[in-house]
């Protein structure tokens, strides 16, 4: 809970941010139905456009209160124009209508998608949503692995506080 208040009081103001944020219908929103049925993103006002940090965030949000609906709308958005076909990488900006206009990849985007991912397999397993999630979240981080680090200028052992000289 938020310091000082009770969880229910915490529950509600997190519903209540939801309710205004992710609800096409309500004025204040920031995700909005894609072109197609099925299909959602989340739109950078400032910009009026869509871009992948803000879908895999909203992908994020809404894992982690349980909106598999808004989840799988998102991720739909993102595979039918962001990330189409074999392509190797996640485009990281489109109008609302799903034309790419940034057609480079932003690692931090791709990173939280495939994060996402791996909270949803967790969550909801890999068979009661429109995705195989796991499925998913391996070929977003073999994305990220195979397109956002270079061979060269990548750390090795960063887990251990070391880097490749063993310093």
């Amino acid at each position: 809970s938020l310091v000082g208040e009770t969880q229910a009081q915490s529950d509600a103001k997190i519903t209540a941010a939801w309710n205004q944020l992710f609800n096409p219908s309500n004025a204040n929103t920031i995700f909005y139905n894609g072109p197609k049925t099925g299909e959602a993103y989340v739109e950078d006002i400032a910009d009026s456009d869509v871009r992948s940090e803000g879908q895999s965030y909203g992908m994020m949000i809404a894992v982690q209160l349980n909106h598999q609906t808004e989840f799988d709308a998102l991720w739909t958005f993102v595979k039918d124009y962001m990330w189409k076909g074999t392509s190797t990488v996640i485009s990281w900006q489109t109008n609302t209508s799903g034309g790419v206009t940034g057609s480079g990849g932003a690692p931090d985007g791709d990173e939280w998608f495939a994060a996402a991912l791996v909270f949803a397999h967790y969550r909801w397993g890999d068979t009661s949503g429109k995705y195989n999630y796991g499925s998913e979240a391996q070929k977003t981080l073999d994305l990220v692995r195979t397109t956002n680090f270079s061979p060269t200028q990548h750390l090795v052992r960063y887990y251990t506080g070391t880097d490749s000289n063993g310093t």
